[in-house]
């Protein structure tokens, strides 16, 4: 049963539910509650007991208080939040609604009536608040004023700065205020839009600090600007002014930012250039070059067109001219003579070091070479023996207290199958049709490498060393090394880029704590290797000039090396990152080194080092190898070199012998006092590892870039 104000009014049978209008209700309060009674009588009540207040209709107008508007300062377009406190005293509240400047901004229909007027322009309105309650009327709140103002660019530039590469960048910061994300900016050179020049547009969107969000009046943190100053703006616009302009996003006028025109584009320097130059006689014959490392080298000629004299080391920078005759009688003059066959007889220097006279057999190929040393009072002498064949069968050289000799064989296709040593040890090559070894062995009985096999290109790809190991060349569809390996000594795998520059050396051997990666420019030059066996950082970095001069190495933490050039771009000084001298160098006249740090050295008017000062000398034979190096005890070092350049053979002081035994151009084995030790090497040739006779590791070798 349905009860109202404790009278039924509805009743029901059946299980279900109770439906009932009521209609017609006066004012006042009103209470409804229902029963249920069961089959046993127990009755239940309703919980809880419903009251509905019916109030008498009125016309009393609600009233409406418009609270002041939040999120000041408003900078447009803005966001603002409208709320308003309503009331009617014989009703209820149906909604409120804002209006500004008389049109309507949004409604709420739940206290605190909230509305938020989104994209407000710049400019002033009037915002009233019109409440409406349950019967129609309508309430209006007394106005608030509220200014949106116009979001306008703030800014500062900073300054110039260099950078660590050398280059110069123009930073600040830039915004317009109220606004959140970051803005454009413009670089004009020489002045305003107006008259100057746009050169460069960036966004102002890096990292900015609290202090510059709070000046352009938001939370964000992005407003900084760094734009680079190219080669190309430094060197259409040096030393003019620098203006920098925000631009409005919303509309506004694009304003200049403090600083404006403070600043200036550095001017680049001087173009670095140097300028190799040649000059010519009456007759078209060079008889001059100047450069910049070595001076001027003046040359003369005989009658037939022989060179007869050069002087080199010469301050005579006409490119004119020439100067043949200040050249001639500088002192510094070498001479030539020649045989009524043209060919070299003599070579006369000013202090007699390198002084040659060549002996020459009927057909014209020499068979014996005077060298003078020590200033003219010992003289090296080189010997020449050939077949009918013209192939050379031996050569020698003598000097004080020394006179050796090595020998060479061939087979019946005039290719190399023998050679032999001062000591008497012969080495035997066995080539096969092409002139490729099959096989290297001495006389002695002892096995170099067996088993030689070769790539249609003629390179080595396998063979077996005397101790066993294995070495084997795989190249790649462009003929470049791409694995070389000796058998658990070592093993290398390379990576190369579009023009084959070297990028990785991969150790397989000894793991990747050896391997290297390398990184080049656009002019291939090495900028970077890496490695973990280089130690600190373990990136070597290096850094060059336009005129390719090497200007920093540094390996962080270990090595930090920069080098300086004097003005004919000879390397002077090497100093470290805080200025201190690490290594100073000086140089003769033609630009050979005469000091080092506190060590001196001499060169011959040849270019041939003649003494370390205080420490030792040297000899030199045909070819301009060294034969001897002597300190104050004597001969410390005697060397026998073949004509092609191979060192075959050395007496060391305390040492004994070692004899050098090659394979396809490269070192093979060494024999010092009769015991043979093998060298292994990497694509370029340079020796990484020795092996004894058993095959075992005895030594290995790093390199760090550049050797």
């Amino acid at each position: 049963m349905l009860y109202q104000n404790g009278t039924v009014i509805a009743y029901s049978s059946g299980a279900g539910q109770i439906f009932k209008v009521v209609s017609n209700l006066g004012p006042g309060d009103y209470q409804f509650r229902a029963t249920a009674v069961r089959t046993d009588k127990r009755t239940t009540q309703s919980t809880p007991v419903r009251t509905i207040h019916v109030v008498a209709p009125g016309n009393l107008r609600p009233t409406v208080q418009l609270r002041s508007p939040t999120g000041a300062p408003f900078i447009g377009p803005a966001t603002v939040t409208l709320t308003a406190d309503a009331s009617d005293s014989d009703g209820s509240i149906a909604r409120v609604e804002y209006f500004a400047n008389g049109t309507s901004v949004g409604a709420s229909a739940s206290a605190p009536y909230t509305v938020n007027w989104g994209n407000v322009g710049p400019g002033s309105y009037t915002v009233t608040a019109v409440a409406t309650d349950n019967n129609g009327n309508t309430g209006n709140s007394p106005a608030v004023a509220v200014s949106i103002a116009q979001s306008v660019i703030h800014g500062i530039v900073d300054g110039v700065a260099k950078t660590g590469d050398g280059s110069y960048t123009i930073g600040g910061w830039a915004c317009s205020s109220g606004w959140a994300p970051s803005i454009g900016v413009h670089l004009y050179a020489g002045g305003e839009w107006q008259t100057g020049t746009l050169v460069a547009t960036a966004t102002a969107n890096l990292a900015s600090e609290p202090a510059v969000a709070s000046a352009c009046q938001t939370t964000g943190g992005a407003y900084r600007f760094s734009i680079p100053l190219s080669d190309a703006t430094r060197t259409s616009y040096p030393d003019q002014a620098i203006f920098v302009y925000g631009l409005s996003p919303v509309g506004g006028s694009n304003d200049l930012l403090a600083n404006s025109g403070k600043f200036v584009i550095p001017r680049m320097p001087p173009p670095l250039s140097e300028a190799r130059r040649y000059v010519y006689d009456a007759q078209q014959r060079l008889c001059k070059t100047i450069e910049p490392e070595t001076g001027a080298t003046v040359l003369g000629y005989d009658n037939v067109g022989n060179l007869s004299w050069s002087a080199a080391g010469l301050n005579l920078p006409d490119t004119s001219a020439c100067d043949r005759d200040a050249a001639y009688a500088s002192g510094r003059r070498v001479d030539r003579s020649y045989d009524a066959q043209g060919r070299l007889t003599t070579l006369r220097f000013p202090d007699r070091n390198g002084d040659q006279d060549v002996q020459y057999a009927a057909d014209g190929v020499p068979v014996q070479v005077t060298t003078s040393n020590a200033g003219g009072t010992v003289s090296v002498i080189n010997r020449y023996a050939y077949n009918k064949r013209r192939l050379l069968t031996g050569e020698s050289v003598e000097q004080p207290d020394t006179a050796w000799s090595v020998g060479y064989g061939y087979d019946a296709n005039g290719q190399l199958a023998s050679q032999s040593y001062p000591t008497g040890l012969g080495v035997i090559y066995t080539p096969n049709a092409l002139g490729q070894p099959t096989s290297v062995r001495d006389t002695a009985g002892t096995l170099y490498a067996s088993g030689l096999q070769y790539a249609p290109n003629g390179a080595l790809r396998q063979f077996a060393y005397g101790n066993g190991v294995a070495h084997s060349l795989e190249l790649n569809a462009r003929q470049m090394p791409l694995r070389v390996r000796d058998a658990n000594v070592s093993a290398y795998a390379y990576r190369y880029d579009e023009v084959g520059n070297v990028t990785a050396i991969v150790d397989q051997q000894q793991g990747d704590g050896y391997s290297r990666s390398m990184s080049y420019d656009g002019l291939d030059r090495l900028t970077s290797a890496t490695s973990a066996a280089f130690g600190g950082s373990q990136t070597y970095r290096y850094t060059y000039d336009a005129l390719d001069n090497m200007t920093s190495a540094k390996l962080a933490g270990v090595r930090q090396h920069n080098y300086w050039y004097d003005a004919n771009q000879r390397l002077t000084n090497v100093v470290d990152d805080a200025g201190a001298t690490i290594v100073g160098l000086s140089y003769d006249a033609q630009g050979n080194l005469r000091q080092k740090n506190a060590q001196a050295y001499t060169f011959d008017y040849g270019n041939r080092l003649r003494e370390v000062q205080g420490k030792e000398t040297y000899r030199y034979d045909a070819q301009g190898l060294r034969t001897n190096a002597l300190d104050a005890a004597g001969s410390r070092l005697k060397a026998f070199y073949s004509t092609s350049g191979q060192l075959l053979y050395e007496e060391r002081r305390g040492q004994g012998t070692i004899e050098y035994v090659y394979l396809a151009g490269s070192l093979l084995a060494t024999r010092t006092n009769g015991t043979v030790t093998y060298q292994h090497t990497d694509a370029l040739g340079s020796p990484v590892a020795t092996t004894n006779a058993a095959g075992q590791v005895v030594e290995r070798t790093q390199y760090a870039p550049y050797g």
